[in-house]
């Protein structure tokens, strides 16, 4: 049976501890790190590819957005290999696009808003530092003023663009409709 790449955290020079006696490359648990981009992509790039032909070679298999936990197992230059703790895929991502290992706190919120805005200060004239993804999630300080909400990263986020990130929409449907004719 092939396996599917997609979903094998392994490469040429390290793989997942998950895969023991399957491969014949060096083992690691990984170590989580935080999207610090508004999104991302996680690519599939051959193997044996010097440095500097990654960039052209990388081919997007999906977006992980800000705040999303990446379980880096190799980093290697502008580009860190690893996989996707929620759902399994594996593979590249820019080692810029993650924050330093432990620099960011769990995410307790997410932008439930179609899109968010992360600002300077605490008020939409104080310059937007990014936009944000439906569904980023975000680690908050505590630190509040009126309606906006610092993050732990720093930026401010207006509270009505958030929602617990334990807490689903409760009615899927009218969710999905929200995004007809986005995009």
């Amino acid at each position: 049976m092939r396996k599917d790449r997609r979903f094998w955290a392994a490469n040429g020079r390290v793989a997942h501890e998950s895969l023991v006696g399957q491969v014949d490359v060096p083992l690691s648990a990984g170590v989580e790190r935080r999207v610090r981009w508004a999104r991302c992509s996680l690519c599939a790039i051959d193997e044996g590819l010097a440095d500097d032909e990654m960039d052209l070679a990388a081919r997007r298999d999906k977006e992980l957005l800000f705040g999303q936990a990446f379980q880096a197992l190799d980093d290697r230059g502008a580009w860190s290999f690893g996989y996707d703790p929620e759902d399994g895929y594996a593979g590249y991502v820019r080692t810029a696009a993650l924050a330093p290992p432990g620099q960011r706190a769990e995410p307790r919120h997410r932008v439930a808003a179609l899109v968010g805005h992360l600002y300077r200060g605490p008020d939409l004239k104080s310059g937007e530092l990014m936009a944000l993804s439906y569904g980023s999630r975000l680690s908050l300080s505590g630190e509040t003023h009126g309606l906006w909400c610092r993050l732990a990263s720093g930026g401010w986020v207006s509270a009505k663009q958030l929602a617990p990130l334990g807490d689903p929409a409760p009615d899927w449907v009218a969710e999905a409709q929200r995004f007809l004719g986005v995009g």
